[in-house]
């Protein structure tokens, strides 16, 4: 059963959800689903509000991209008549924009077992995450995700921040929720403990979800998006 605890939508009290630019997913607790684009022609992403009048279906809110039939997707916050959506593909490169809602479909709801879970999981070149399973049949995750932009030789040495995930998951086949404590160990999520390191997981068709409180590392490190299997 696809069940979240109702600690879930409480995750994140000093996140409040925001339909602004359409930029991923946002913290626990705010909207992220698997979805699929509808049978038809190809449909073009568009970019957001940093753009005057966007989104909206016209050319000049086109990012440039299109989506096409059948494509799985992440889909997140609406921002009227619009989707944002997320597609990672094979190699965890992300794909982001704007889509009209009625474009989106449910996606096949295919049963999970905890193999499906283990592998390496990618989202874009700074997160990673390996899970593993033990010989008692438990979930070991770990990862890792850096923040700050690429040294080239042009700018100087930035300053890059870390976060780890280091965690022992119990699932009930698509969903897992914990929270590490101060002293690193993996409990069940704890509500209260807005202060501590909170993560949702949710396994949907070729993704791992990944949602957290931003507390999983350096100055607001976030391992939040959807990731791909690519080993």
């Amino acid at each position: 059963m696809r069940l979240l605890s109702a600690a879930l939508a409480l995750l994140l009290a000093p996140f409040a959800a925001q339909a602004a630019d359409c930029l991923g997913l946002g913290p626990a607790g705010t909207p992220a689903d698997l979805r699929m684009v509808r049978d038809g022609p190809s449909r073009p992403l568009y970019r957001g509000a940093e753009d005057a009048g966007c989104p909206a279906e016209t050319a000049a809110c086109r990012t440039g991209t299109t989506l096409g039939p059948r494509f799985r997707v992440v889909a997140g916050e609406t921002s009227g008549p619009f989707t944002c959506v997320t597609r990672a593909d094979a190699r965890g490169r992300l794909t982001t924009g704007w889509l009209p809602t009625e474009a989106l479909a449910p996606a096949p709801d295919v049963p999970l077992r905890a193999a499906d879970w283990v592998g390496r999981w990618h989202n874009g070149p700074d997160r990673y995450l390996v899970v593993t399973a033990t010989l008692d049949g438990a979930l070991v995750l770990r990862g890792e995700a850096r923040s700050g932009a690429r040294t080239t030789r042009r700018t100087p040495r930035p300053t890059v921040h870390h976060g780890v995930l280091d965690a022992r998951i119990e699932t009930d086949g698509d969903d897992a929720a914990f929270t590490i404590g101060e002293d690193g160990a993996t409990r069940p999520d704890v509500p209260e403990e807005a202060a501590l390191c909170r993560v949702a997981l949710r396994r949907r068709g070729p993704y791992l979800i990944v949602q957290d409180n931003g507390r999983c590392g350096e100055a607001g490190v976030s391992f939040t998006g959807p990731y791909r299997r690519t080993g």
